[in-house]
């Protein structure tokens, strides 16, 4: 716990898990040709995104994460279909699909 976040998981919905896949895929595909070896720390959603924390990485694979994180913003959480950042009910920011947004709240 004190190294890692990981103890507590992937704190993400479903619909997100398949960039988690697909960016894991690439960031190994890298290492095997030469870069570092990829460890996440932290995986997670904070202000309505994903956000993928690792010990180290070479640039290339940085971009990868940015990228991964950057799609989850128009993915939603939910269901992975497209979605759009807005406020949930209770003040939260959340990328969720039009099926999965709170009623009443303006999205942007």
């Amino acid at each position: 716990m004190t190294e890692t976040a990981m103890c507590w998981g992937f704190d993400i919905g479903d619909g997100w898990y398949h960039l988690v896949d697909a960016l894991c895929e690439e960031l190994q595909r890298e290492t095997d040709q030469g870069g570092p070896q990829v460890v996440a720390t932290q995986v997670k959603e904070k202000y309505g995104g994903l956000r993928f924390y690792v010990d180290t990485s070479n640039d290339r694979q940085s971009a990868m994460i940015d990228f991964a994180e950057a799609l989850s913003l128009r993915t939603c959480e939910t269901c992975g279909a497209p979605g759009t950042l807005g406020e949930s009910k209770t003040g939260w920011l959340a990328t969720r699909c039009e099926a999965h947004r709170d009623p009443g709240k303006q999205q942007p």
